[in-house]
């Protein structure tokens, strides 16, 4: 399964990424592609002219994440059963409770 990044760019261990959040990351992906399509460093690449739904490469994640997704909800479900975020336990640190003397 894919995980998702910190905003530093590093994996949150216990997390998982969904189907529709990669399919909406290819979706953008695309529109960038379809806007910048005309600029002289994308004019060369023939992969740039062609969808990304159409590549092998794409098929195979959005294949993969559709495959993996009863799972990770399952897992997802459980961890949020236990309390916990993200595969991490929620930890407050309330004040201590007022005490009259």
């Amino acid at each position: 399964m894919i995980q998702q990044r910190s905003s530093s760019g590093r994996e949150i261990s216990g997390t998982s990424v969904g189907k529709e959040s990669i399919k909406q990351s290819i979706n953008a992906l695309q529109r960038y592609m379809r806007e910048h399509q005309h600029l002289p460093e994308y004019a060369g690449c023939p992969e740039t002219q062609q969808l990304l739904r159409n590549q092998d490469w794409v098929k195979v994640y959005e294949q993969a994440a559709s495959a993996n997704e009863p799972m990770r909800v399952k897992n997802a479900h459980a961890l949020k059963a236990k309390g916990t975020s993200a595969g991490m336990l929620l930890i407050f640190n309330f004040p201590p409770a007022y005490e009259q003397p």
